[in-house]
């Protein structure tokens, strides 16, 4: 244990030897050098040694401890490779080591690295080790400056390399406050796992053309950082202090979990590749964005994201596994490079800010199907193949356009507002709700509308579209619901005669000016029509009763049947026939008092016999409307030749100020005639 003690300050070597003769030495040799300190030989593995040089600190013979302490004015370059050491401290210009066995490295300040083991290199608990420049740490094993690091600061790029086979883990941490630094692989084996943590200032680069495969998992955290080509089969756990970026193509194949700083996170490549679910925690008030691609399939885990929102695009099925939950606002925006793959957001926790799916390839055939637990605000949503599938605890509104070729709407408590002028459903639109459903149903078109199965609410149904309004399934309101169509076609037709309507409250159709369109409406039990503004080819309307309230007007006909109708405004048409709900049968038909049949002949249509035909066969008529017998007016009969007036009843039902006339005549009569015809005719 006799210590060797050379430490004059004005010491200056040649070549300096120190030979331990004894076994299990576990003294302490210390030599100081004014200027530079070459070392033939210190041998002991139980020795500490503490080297102090005003130049540099080489080598000429081997070098063995269990403690090196070194400090040179210059570079220190112990790069024997028969050297064996413990712990080595470094303070100097550039640093090469090299160690037989493990290598650990103690405190140190240098201007680069360079350390060589045929084990593992790791730190000293609790250890700094500061470099300015390069490190290339070469291990046989594992390297390890993570666990038990103190504050590392790495200035500059990171390389690790292997000489062992096989896989090998590399922990590391860097309090770095530079520029930037970077870390690569070298080597013969592959990377089993990674794990670094850096300064959040800083910034740091992973992988690019020397980066090995990493086959377990890797762990970064720290401030901004970049991808360059990666492989990482295991899972991935990034948490950044600022933005995540990349430079080349990544393939993460694991599950990935990213906790953003305050940057973008920006992972879109084409080529890259997640196998694994990605998820995403965002803290409170985070603004950035979220960007993902992937050139296979993609699936979302549980993500919290930002004002600024989530974009990902995939080639293959998008879905998920977590709840995706954004700010109000805040975009979510799926882009689907496969022709058919289904986009699949159908996670029960979902809170979507603002929805979008864009399809940039044509031919597309999925289907896309979202649930959100409150409102659904649909961004763009545009392909005219796509089935699209919607679900929402609240209401269902747009800000952007929606094409597609089924439209399935799940509402929850709220209204469905789907009123964008550039909608474009090319099949059919289906709106599901539950009972005791209080919103409205808003749809709009700028082409033709064919419902499927409307299921609307006490907030009634409103409908506008540019060609035709039709339907394939059955339109349902509850009482005193309204129904409002607009049809915005010169010649669009509005058929809603499904067998199984039932509209629980007024049933309101506008048009625009010169509309040559058909009206047709059908309810299995009780329609009320409110305002109707109908076209040249008519207005029919079949129920088993029909109330017209508002003010219905056709440059056609005026078709009502019904076991009762009453008619409590202004109807009016070159033909107005009021009957039966079925051909023969009977109907009791009220004229209330603010009830007016008009008939009018367009100009275009004047060689037409305009008149109105009221056909209760053995049903009641009743006039009670203030303009007392006028209350069936001709205006512009048209010229051609036959009665204008016709009623048919029993004449024991005839209620109220009827004005009857002869068959054929102009006379009017007291009675009516016992003929068994009982056809009342006024002809002009």
């Amino acid at each position: 244990d006799g210590p060797v003690t050379l430490t004059n300050a004005g010491n200056d070597f040649g070549i300096i030897s120190v030979l331990i003769s004894a076994g299990g030495y576990t003294g302490t040799i210390s030599v100081t050098d004014i200027n530079d300190m070459n070392i033939n030989s210190m041998v002991d593995r139980n020795a500490t040694i503490n080297l102090i040089a005003g130049g540099a600190i080489t080598q000429s013979g081997t070098m063995t401890s269990q403690v090196l302490n070194a400090i040179a004015g210059a570079g220190i370059t112990l790069g024997n490779t028969l050297n064996s050491f413990g712990i080595v401290s470094a303070t100097g210009g550039a640093v090469t080591l090299y160690g037989i066995n493990n290598l650990t490295m103690g405190a140190s300040n240098v201007t680069s690295l360079v350390a060589t083991a045929t084990g593992a290199i790791s730190e000293v608990s609790g250890a700094a080790v500061t470099v300015a420049g390069l490190s290339t740490l070469t291990a046989g094993t594992n390297i390890d400056m993570y666990t038990n690091a103190g504050n590392n600061s790495f200035g500059n790029t990171v390389t690790y390399a292997y000489t062992g086979a096989g896989a090998h883990n590399a922990l590391y941490k860097n309090t770095a406050t530079g520029t930037g630094f970077a870390i690569s692989t070298l080597g013969s084996g592959n990377l089993s796992n990674l794990s670094l943590s850096f300064n959040s200032g800083a910034t740091a680069t992973l992988g690019g053309t020397n980066m090995s495969v990493v086959t377990g998992n890797l762990s970064a955290t720290g401030g901004t950082l970049t991808f360059g080509a990666m492989t990482v089969s295991g899972g991935t756990t990034l948490v950044a202090g600022n933005a995540i970026t990349q430079s080349a193509a990544i393939s993460l194949l694991g599950t990935t979990a990213i906790t953003p700083g305050t940057g973008n996170v920006t992972l879109t490549n084409s080529l890259n590749e997640f196998g694994g679910a990605v998820s995403f925690s965002a803290t409170s008030g985070y603004t950035g964005k979220l960007m993902l691609r992937d050139i296979n399939t993609m699936t979302l885990g549980t993500m919290v994201l930002g004002s600024g929102g989530l974009i990902v695009g995939a080639t293959g099925a998008v879905t998920q596994i977590g709840a995706i939950t954004s700010p109000v606002g805040a975009l979510t925006q799926v882009s689907e490079y496969a022709v058919d793959g289904p986009v699949t957001l159908t996670n029960a926790g979902n809170d979507f800010g603002i929805i979008s799916v864009l399809i940039p390839s044509s031919g597309y055939t999925g289907t896309i199907t979202v649930i959100d637990i409150n409102a659904i605000n649909i961004g763009t949503m545009t392909d005219k193949n796509a089935t699209i599938n919607l679900t929402a605890g609240g209401v269902v509104t747009q800000s952007g356009m929606l094409t597609a070729q089924t439209l399935n709407i799940n509402a929850g408590t709220g209204s469905v507002t789907l009123g964008n002028s550039g909608n474009d459903i090319i099949g059919t639109v289906n709106v599901y709700t539950q009972s005791g459903y209080t919103g409205r149903i808003s749809l709009r078109d700028m082409n033709a509308l064919n419902l499927g199965t409307i299921q609307g609410g006490s907030g009634g149904v409103y409908l506008i579209a540019n060609g035709n309004i039709t339907q394939s399934g059955a339109l349902t309101t509850p009482i005193t619901a309204v129904a409002s169509i607009t049809e915005l076609a010169g010649s669009g037709n509005v058929t809603l005669d499904n067998t199984n309507n039932d509209f629980g409250g007024l049933v309101n159709v506008s048009s625009a000016y010169g509309y040559a369109g058909r009206i047709k409406l059908y309810d299995k039990n009780s329609l009320e029509i409110g305002s109707i503004q109908g076209g040249n080819n008519g207005v029919t309307a079949q129920a088993n009763s029909i109330t017209s309230s508002g003010i219905v007007t056709s440059n056609g006909r005026v078709d009502y049947s019904a076991g009762t109708i009453d008619i409590n405004n202004q109807v009016q048409g070159y033909t107005v026939k009021l009957s039966g709900a079925t051909s023969g049968g009977n109907a009791d038909i009220t004229i209330g008092e603010n009830g007016w049949l008009i008939v009018t002949t367009p100009s275009w249509q004047s060689s037409v016999n305009g008149g109105a035909l009221i056909d209760c066969n053995d049903g009641l008529f009743t006039n009670n409307s203030y303009f007392g017998p006028d209350a069936i007016t001709i205006v512009n009969p048209g010229s051609g030749s036959g009665p204008r007036i016709i009623l048919r009843a029993n004449a024991a039902s005839l209620i109220g100020d009827i004005l009857l006339f002869e068959v054929g005549g102009d006379t009017p009569i007291d009675s009516l005639p016992d003929d068994g015809i009982n056809y009342f005719v006024k002809k002009s």
